[in-house]
């Protein structure tokens, strides 16, 4: 018979002081407010995904194949369908979607987050997106214009965002 371990009471609303029944057990540091890593925005997570898959679609030869493993995300009190934004964005630069496979990780444990306070997910799969580079032969001309009018504009937005960083 499965055992379920009971409730240390360890639940929080947000803001409040973790109990520290688990957080103590972490491996992993604290981030710092002094800390060299910068918060990115998604945009920024989007831009560099882009540059990313731009050069896969370069090398990949015509007809092959390319996948993705990706898991959504809960951050700052929003879930984020990150493998819709994939799928978004490697269709924009030419991609074409074929297929996904959602994939169970076992090695997540199913817990209740936000009980009594508010729902939030827990997230126990990725999925396996599966995507091809395909013929040029096999496009449309429309399917090629609205590539070519996604490069253009993913151009622009590159450029700029560069300006503004400078």
């Amino acid at each position: 018979m499965d055992v379920v371990e009971k409730s240390k009471g360890t639940f929080k609303k947000f803001g409040e002081e973790s109990k520290g029944v688990y957080s103590d057990k972490s491996k992993l540091s604290r981030f710092s407010s002094d800390s060299k890593l910068i918060e990115a925005t998604k945009k920024d997570w989007e831009l560099q995904i882009n540059d990313v898959f731009r050069k896969c679609f370069k090398i990949l030869k015509p007809g092959r194949y390319c996948a993705v493993f990706i898991g959504n995300m809960y951050y700052k009190g929003q879930y984020h369908l990150l493998n819709a934004d994939i799928a978004r964005i490697l269709s924009q630069i030419g991609f074409v979607l074929k297929g996904e496979i959602v994939w169970y990780d076992v090695n997540k444990k199913l817990h209740l987050y936000g009980i009594n306070y508010s729902w939030i997910p827990s997230i126990v799969h990725q999925f396996i997106m599966i995507f091809r580079k395909e013929r040029i032969n096999d496009l449309s001309k429309e399917e090629k214009e609205t590539i070519q009018i996604n490069n253009l504009q993913w151009l622009k937005e590159k450029n700029s965002s560069k300006k503004f960083l400078k």
